[in-house]
């Protein structure tokens, strides 16, 4: 999220020096500088949430082996009476 801000300063000075009879090809320079920081505006939320979501799977996976092996274990000593 940190690096959003000096790629919206760079799409200022570029679109600041195509405003002042510039090259034109920055403007495509300018575009490409405002893309990689609307990127960063919606990577951050998912940054976040995919590893939070991936440790509430494990959780959810580890609590329900630990819920199956005493049944499991039971089922053992009962069949080998």
């Amino acid at each position: 999220m940190r690096l959003r801000v000096p790629y919206l300063y760079a799409t200022v000075i570029c679109t600041t020096i195509v405003n002042g009879c510039g090259g034109g090809w920055l403007n495509l320079l300018a575009l490409l500088f405002f893309w990689n920081a609307h990127k960063f505006v919606w990577i951050e939320p998912l940054s976040r949430a995919l590893p939070s979501r991936a440790r509430f799977s494990e959780h959810r996976n580890l609590s329900c082996a630990a819920s199956q092996r005493p049944a499991a274990a039971e089922e053992a000593v009962v069949g080998s009476e």
